[in-house]
């Protein structure tokens, strides 16, 4: 996978730390697997410091760097970055978006 000049995937990150960790280490993940050893090794190191963060925004922040500078040296090019917004009459509840973007309408009822 190393050899390829470039992949269109999207990737939804999800507010939780752990998911998005995951994406960048789990063997078999897109990111992952194009990632030299040194790249490897750099995220590996980015990973563990946020790990071992005991305030949410401080590691937050690490991994904002880490993906600052898979930006700078290229590893990533985003050709979309948003966040979702969600809004519903008040009327509904429990409406909300699943860390894989989707609305769990199962989970959604009318008072």
């Amino acid at each position: 996978m190393r050899q390829m000049d470039g992949l269109l995937h999207a990737i939804l990150f999800p507010e939780d730390e752990i998911d998005l960790i995951e994406t960048f280490e789990m063997n078999g993940s897109f990111i992952h697997e194009s990632l030299t050893p040194e790249q490897e090794q750099w995220v590996q190191q980015f990973t563990d410091r946020a790990l071992a963060c005991e305030d949410a925004e401080e590691r937050r922040q690490t991994l904002l760097d880490m993906e600052k500078r898979m930006l700078e040296e290229a590893q990533l090019l985003f050709l979309f970055h948003g966040r979702f917004q969600l809004a519903a009459p008040p009327a509904y509840r429990g409406v909300g978006i699943s860390p894989h973007g989707w609305i769990e309408f199962k989970e959604v009822w009318r008072d």
